[in-house]
């Protein structure tokens, strides 16, 4: 039994999303109560984006055709969005000026700096080689963004140092590769999951020293290139919060200044190891509940230190790892997916980046021949369907099976009939 308060004006129409995740032998009642007195929360149009990992500036998009008309039609159907092309191998990636080279070309010799390949299983006893993109491979990535309505935010490499401080060298020839064609830019980060540096390279940036070398891309943001003044500034990206490590680096990093300089603090979020997973922890309202714990702690800890600033999840799926085959890209992980997005919009995350549109098990798009995979489906209905107005639920069910969330409808592309 659904049962509504009242109708607000605002809504033509309420929608609420269900799902169940148990095995029905019997009847059973359950007592749903949407409150449409009034808003808990109002997303923007840009709520649901999407990655492009940076492993696929390795490979030069490995089998993704970016002039597909069908890939094009596909990415352009979930637009308006933010898409950032970030992850691991951001801290690896030179930019040089110039045509087409080998990825596996070697650049800023004596650099710190690595690449990594994150379309397969990582081993970090490997040693990690820097790898090069072109002005002519991004005119390519700029090319296909644009024709499918996306706003890019593209990751900068913060392992680019000299002694503790970041050299922005790189960056700056980048930027002003992209001025100078008068490509628009929405966002820029720096660096990769920072907090995770020491674990994987053994090298280690603090957090109060991150917060300083945002400072220092602000002011080229500002001082070299007014044309970026209006760029979103996103960081600091770091791992799921769930461990101290994280937690501290996130606060400190915060309350170090960073919290006046970025524009959206940013963490990432995966419920498990791909290694790990399997086919009931997709269904365990546990696992689900964990991710309702981290977003109240990212919006607590940044309403305290940058209360005037967005919070994202700026890099989430199912399982980390390149996603679990045979589940991440299939049916049942859409029951987490849309769990995501009811948690996130509920509970004051302004944008959710989804891990990833293509590359790996839980990307939107197959990895052979990029046909659709359920949760581009998901998501399609999703931002065509679901409205900006996010609406209280509460539900008598105790066992946390059901799931239930509810919003106004999108009024934008709502078609007034009867099916």
């Amino acid at each position: 039994m659904i049962r509504l308060n009242s109708l607000c004006s605002t809504c033509q129409v309420m929608l609420a999303f269900v799902s169940c995740f148990t095995e029905i032998h019997a009847a059973i009642s359950v007592r749903v109560k949407i409150d449409v007195k009034s808003e808990i929360n109002r997303l923007n149009e840009n709520f649901v984006g999407f990655t492009l990992d940076s492993s696929l500036l390795r490979h030069h998009w490995e089998n993704l055709d970016v002039r597909s008309k069908s890939v094009q039609t596909l990415a352009k159907g979930l637009s308006p969005c933010f898409v950032r092309v970030g992850g691991t191998g951001s801290d690896f990636l030179i930019f040089k000026n110039g045509k087409s080279i080998s990825s596996s070309s070697r650049a800023a010799n004596g650099s710190l700096g690595y690449g990594i390949d994150l379309s397969n299983e990582v081993d970090y006893t490997k040693h990690l080689t820097n790898f090069t993109m072109t002005g002519e491979f991004f005119d390519s990535l700029y090319s296909f963004v644009q024709s499918v309505s996306w706003n890019m935010t593209f990751d900068l490499n913060v392992l680019l140092r000299e002694k503790e401080w970041w050299d922005p060298e790189n960056a700056i020839q980048l930027m002003r590769y992209v001025a100078k064609k008068n490509y628009r830019v929405s966002g820029w980060e720096l660096g990769n999951e920072p907090n995770a540096f020491y674990h994987i390279l053994g090298y280690r940036i603090n957090a109060d020293q991150l917060a300083d070398d945002y400072k220092r891309l602000y002011q080229i943001l500002h001082d070299i290139f007014p044309q970026f003044n209006s760029s979103l500034i996103l960081g600091p990206s770091v791992t799921k919060l769930c461990k101290e490590n994280s937690i501290a680096y996130f606060t400190n990093f915060l309350q170090s200044g960073g919290g006046k300089i970025v524009t959206a603090a940013t963490f990432h979020h995966y419920y498990f190891s791909a290694k790990t997973a399997t086919e009931q922890m997709f269904l365990d309202p546990e696992v689900l509940d964990s991710l309702i714990e981290e977003v109240q702690l990212a919006v607590t800890i940044t309403r305290k230190w940058a209360p005037y600033t967005q919070v994202w999840l700026g890099e989430t799926s199912s399982a980390s790892g390149g996603g679990a085959k045979g589940l991440s890209d299939t049916y049942i992980a859409g029951f987490m997916w849309l769990d995501k997005l009811g948690v996130a919009a509920k509970y004051g995350i302004d944008v959710v980046l989804r891990q990833s549109f293509y590359s790996g098990h839980y990307s939107l798009l197959d990895h052979n021949d990029c046909s659709p995979n359920p949760d581009y489906w998901l998501t399609l209905l999703y931002k065509n369907l679901v409205g900006r107005t996010v609406l209280n639920v509460t539900s008598s069910d105790a066992s946390g099976q059901l799931r239930v969330y509810a919003h106004c409808t999108n009024i934008k592309r709502y078609v007034h009939r009867h099916i």
